[in-house]
C-alpha cells in the first residue's frame, strides 16, 4: 500500500499517541497530539487549518457530526468543546460549565444534529448544533460515564457507567429505561438485527462489559437479548464493531477476530475467527466497502480478505512492519514511512474503504492508500488512468514507452482525455489540464468551469469540449473556454439541443462533429460550420446510446432492447449487428477501419470482434 499522508512528531509532539478521526463521508481527517494541536487533513493529505487548543489536558475525543461537516474536540479535564466547521472554516468553542468539568465521554448522534457529553461524575450535557441550545442532565449516573452510543436508526442515546447501570435515553438526554449490569461496560455500540421472518432491520446496543462478556439489548422491546461469553483462551474483549447488517466483530486481547452472526434466528453464533494467538490483538478495523479487515498484531499491521465470510485469507503482502527508535533517526528520503514511528495503536478506515490510517504510541498518523478509485477514459490511442487519489497517467498505446503524468488540484469523479488535454472534475465543476505529448512543456492547469448541473458525459477532441447535463450538451472551443474562465466573453459556446425542448441521453466527439442521442435518433452535429446536418431515425427501440467510429461516418447504436446496430451515415443505411451480447459495451478499434468490439461483462468477462465493410459486413 501506498502512504499518502505521514505525519511525524513535528506536527504531534512526542512521547504520546496521538488522537485522530475520519469524517463519515472519508474527506476529511482529524487529528490531535501531545502538543496540543487540533490539524484538519484533506484525504489527499493537504492542511485545512490548525487549532491551539487552551486547555493544558490531553485530546480525549475527536468527534464528527454525521453530515462530516463539524468536528468536536474534548480535552482532559477542560471545561469545553472546540467546533470547527470545515465548510465554513468557523471555529467556535461550547462551554459546558463546572459539572463537567472532567469530561470522560462525547459522541454525535448519527441522525440529528445533537452531541452528547458525560462526565467523570455522571451528568450529561446534550447540545443542539442547530439550535446551539445545552441540555444539562446532571447526576444521570451517580459515578462516571464511560461509553456511550446513539442508535442508528433511532435517534436514541445508550450510556454506560462505572455505577453498573446503562440508561437509554431520548435525544434531548431524557431517560427512557434504566438497567442495573454485573459489570461496569467500558465500550458500546449500535449493531443491526434482522428480525425472523421480516427483512426489517433494527438496531440493537452492545455493550463489552469489562472485556468479560458481549451484552445485547433490544432498545424496542426494553429488554436483554443475550449476554455472550466467547472461550476463555481467546482472552479479554478489547473491541466490539459491527460490520455489515449480518455480523458482529469482536477483538480478543490473545489475538483473536471473532465474527458473531446478528441473524435473530441465530444471534451470537460464531461465523468465523481468524489470529494466531502468538501476538496480542492492538486493534482491529474492518470496511465493508471492500470486505477487509486491518489487524494490529504487535509492531505489525497485518490484512485480512473478508469476501469469504466462512473462509478469511491474510494478505500477507499488504502487512505494515513497524520500527521503534528516536524521532530523529527518521530520514524522510531513504526510510519507510513505518521506520521510527513508534509502535501501532489504532487503525481507522476511510468509509469508502481507499485509505487505512494508523496511528502510533509516539504520536505518528500515517494514511495508506489501500485501493485506488477506478476511474479512467479513452480516446484513440490515447488512455488515462487514475494512478492514485490525485495523480492521472496518460499513455499512447500505440508507443507505450511515452507516458504523461498529470497532478490534478482535486480527487476527481470523472475523467475526459483529448490529443491536447485532459479534463477532470466532480458533479457540475471540471478542471482542464494541458496533455500534450508533443509539447516540451509539462502538464499544468489551464483553466476550470462549472457547469449548470452534474457533468454527465464529457468528451474532449484537439479544439473542443462537448458536456452532457440534464439532456443538454454544452458545445466550446477550449481556447474560447479557457478565455471565459479568464473572464472574457466566449463566441464559440453552443447549447443543443437548439430547439431547447429534446432531451439528449449520450454523446460523443469526433474531431468533426457531435454525435448526440435522443430516445429516437441520432444527430451529427458539424463544428466547423456549428449547424446539425445529419439525423437518422431509429423507431424499433429507445436508444439508449450511440458511439461513432473515428471519423463519425458509421455509428454504433444500442437500443433498449440491447440490440445493435451500425448507421452509415454516409448513405443513410441501417444493419442489425447479429449475434450481439445483451448488456455488452460497444467499442471501436483505435486503428483497424471498421472493426468494433462487444466487451461482455456480465458472464465470463469476454470480447466479441465485429467487422463492418462494403462486401463483407460481420466476421
Amino acid at each position: 500500500m501506498k502512504c499518502i499522508l505521514n505525519l511525524r512528531q513535528d506536527k504531534h509532539g512526542d512521547g504520546e499517541p496521538a488522537r485522530f478521526k475520519w469524517d463519515p463521508t472519508g474527506r476529511f481527517l482529524c487529528t490531535c497530539g501531545a502538543n496540543r494541536r487540533v490539524h484538519v487533513w484533506t484525504r489527499a493529505g493537504e492542511e485545512v487549518c490548525e487549532i491551539s487548543l487552551r486547555g493544558s489536558g490531553r485530546c480525549l475525543e475527536i468527534a464528527w457530526d454525521f453530515e462530516g461537516e463539524v468536528v468536536a474536540i474534548l480535552q482532559e479535564r477542560h471545561p469545553e468543546v472546540v467546533m470547527y466547521n470545515v465548510h465554513t472554516d468557523e471555529q467556535f468553542i461550547v462551554d459546558i460549565g463546572d459539572g463537567l468539568k472532567q469530561p470522560s465521554f462525547m459522541s454525535w448522534s448519527n441522525l440529528g444534529p445533537q452531541l452528547a457529553i458525560g462526565s467523570a461524575k455522571g451528568n450529561l450535557m446534550v447540545y443542539n448544533r442547530v439550535s446551539k441550545k445545552k441540555y444539562p442532565i446532571w447526576g444521570k449516573h451517580s459515578k462516571s460515564i464511560t461509553c456511550g452510543a446513539w442508535g442508528v436508526r433511532k435517534n436514541f442515546l445508550a450510556l454506560g457507567s462505572q455505577d453498573l447501570n446503562f440508561t437509554l435515553s431520548d435525544e434531548a438526554g431524557e431517560t427512557l429505561e434504566q438497567e442495573r449490569l454485573k459489570q461496569a461496560p467500558i465500550k458500546a455500540a449500535f449493531c443491526s438485527i434482522k428480525s425472523e421472518g421480516s427483512s426489517a432491520k433494527t438496531d440493537y446496543l452492545c455493550l463489552n462489559m469489562g472485556g468479560k462478556t458481549c451484552y445485547i439489548y433490544d432498545p424496542v422491546k426494553r429488554k436483554k437479548e443475550i449476554e455472550l461469553k466467547l472461550h476463555e483462551s481467546y482472552g479479554e474483549i478489547k473491541k466490539i464493531e459491527p460490520f455489515g447488517n449480518s455480523y458482529l466483530f469482536l477483538g480478543f486481547g490473545r489475538g483473536k477476530v471473532v465474527a458473531l452472526s446478528t441473524d435473530s434466528k441465530e444471534i451470537g453464533h460464531e461465523v468465523n475467527n481468524w489470529g494466531d494467538m502468538a501476538h496480542p490483538l492492538v486493534d482491529f478495523s474492518s470496511t465493508r466497502a471492500l470486505n477487509r479487515m486491518a489487524v494490529i498484531m504487535g509492531r505489525i499491521v497485518r490484512m485480512v480478505d473478508l469476501q469469504n465470510m466462512e473462509k478469511w485469507n491474510e494478505e500477507k503482502a499488504e502487512s505494515l512492519s513497524f520500527t521503534t527508535s528516536h524521532p530523529s533517526a527518521y530520514d524522510a528520503k531513504t526510510s519507510s514511512p513505518e521506520s521510527n514511528a513508534g509502535l501501532p495503536l489504532e487503525v481507522e478506515w476511510t468509509s469508502d474503504g481507499k485509505i487505512l490510517t494508523v496511528g502510533t504510541d509516539d504520536g505518528c498518523v500515517l494514511s495508506y492508500l489501500s485501493s485506488a478509485p477506478v476511474l479512467c477514459a479513452a480516446n484513440g490511442v490515447l488512455v488515462a488512468h487514475l494512478t492514485s487519489l490525485r495523480s492521472v497517467r496518460i499513455i499512447n498505446i500505440s508507443e507505450q514507452k511515452q507516458s504523461l503524468e498529470v497532478t490534478l488540484k482535486t480527487e476527481p469523479a470523472f475523467l475526459a482525455v483529448g490529443p491536447t488535454c485532459l479534463a477532470a472534475g466532480m458533479n457540475n465543476h471540471v478542471a482542464f489540464y494541458s496533455a500534450n505529448f508533443h509539447s516540451p512543456d509539462p502538464p499544468r492547469l489551464i483553466f476550470e468551469k462549472e457547469y449548470l448541473s452534474s457533468v454527465i458525459t464529457i468528451c474532449l477532441n484537439t479544439t473542443h469540449v462537448a458536456v452532457l447535463c440534464q439532456g443538454r450538451v454544452f458545445v466550446d472551443k477550449l481556447e474560447d473556454a479557457a478565455a471565459a474562465a479568464a473572464g472574457q466573453e466566449s463566441k464559440s459556446s453552443k447549447i443543443l439541443p437548439e430547439d431547447g425542448r429534446t432531451k439528449i441521453n449520450s454523446i460523443s466527439l469526433t474531431e468533426n462533429f457531435v454525435v448526440y442521442t435522443t430516445d429516437s435518433a441520432v444527430y451529427h452535429y458539424y463544428l466547423e460550420t456549428c449547424t446539425a446536418c445529419v439525423e437518422s431515425q431509429h423507431d424499433d427501440a429507445k436508444v439508449v446510446r450511440g458511439l461513432p467510429d473515428l471519423d463519425g461516418t458509421r455509428v454504433l447504436l444500442i437500443d433498449a432492447k440491447q440490440d445493435a446496430y451500425v448507421y452509415n451515415v454516409i448513405n443513410d443505411t441501417r444493419v442489425s449487428v447479429e449475434g450481439w451480447p445483451k448488456g455488452a459495451l460497444p467499442m471501436w478499434d483505435a486503428s483497424d477501419e471498421g472493426v468494433f468490439y462487444a466487451i461482455d461483462k456480465s458472464g465470463n468477462n469476454t470480447i466479441t470482434t465485429f467487422v463492418y465493410a462494403k462486401q463483407l459486413q460481420y466476421m
